[in-house]
């Protein structure tokens, strides 16, 4: 299995450590923000803040097109410098991003949550490859090379892996925040000699703390591990064609 690889690939090597300290700050901010605003309800926010809030996920959608690309292109985690953004704009990528628009901005929308996670879930395939394609060597000409061997086998093969990788980002998510209380508790509870009426009465009195802390941990890891598990699935799907190539 070739996402094995790609982990590898992702955190060992040269700067690779120092490259996903970077990148987890990246997605950390636009984490923090996500969570920001989700804690204190996106209904109740205000035009200027709901357009900070759609121009900060379509700059993370734009620059995370181009970083994807790249990393397909060099096949190890990319500086996080100004390339992306020049790829996605002096190319076919741009039109991928102009697609991507309308499914950011629906996150205002919570209704149209499960039929946006469905359709860019159908999406991600056909236009994984054609970043693929145009990764090999930059040029708009070769974009769409790959998308013409795909077919339904390697299309549900592929739909299928990404789905099972979103839920262990998920689950990845659960057990770390499930981790960090519990243990943050144990030690809690010992610092105050397992005085149980007490630990209730402080635990009580600071709910909403510890539930804000929770949510901006999830979305947090949540923001950086479907951001890993996306180079992980397309480092999968470029090697797939590459075996079929050999």
């Amino acid at each position: 299995m070739k996402m094995r690889e790609a982990i590898r690939v992702l955190y060992t090597g040269k700067d690779a450590f120092s490259r996903q300290i970077t990148l987890f700050s990246f997605c950390g901010i636009v984490g923090l923000f996500d969570a920001h605003f989700a804690i204190n309800g996106l209904d109740t926010l205000i035009f200027g803040e709901k357009l900070i809030y759609a121009f900060l996920w379509i700059g993370f959608a734009l620059y995370m097109i181009g970083y994807e690309t790249k990393f397909l292109h060099e096949r190890s985690v990319p500086d996080l410098d100004f390339l992306p953004i020049k790829l996605v704009f002096k190319s076919v990528l741009f039109w991928i991003f102009l697609v991507s628009v309308p499914f950011v901005s629906a996150k205002f929308y919570s209704e149209l949550s499960a039929p946006i996670f469905i359709s860019e879930l159908l999406l991600a395939v056909p236009f994984t490859v054609i970043q693929a394609g145009y990764s090999y060597n930059y040029e708009n000409r070769d974009a769409f090379f790959l998308l013409k061997k795909i077919d339904v086998s390697s299309y549900v093969a592929l739909l299928i892996k990404r789905v099972w990788l979103v839920l262990c980002a998920y689950a990845i998510v659960f057990a770390i925040v499930f981790f960090v209380f519990f243990w943050g508790g144990v030690i809690f509870a010992l610092v105050h000699g397992g005085e149980i009426s007490e630990i209730g009465y402080i635990i009580a009195a600071n709910q909403v703390l510890i539930s804000k802390l929770s949510n901006f941990l999830s979305v947090i890891l949540l923001t950086y591990l479907l951001s890993i598990i996306t180079l992980i699935w397309d480092y999968e799907l470029i090697k797939t064609y590459e075996r079929e190539e050999e």
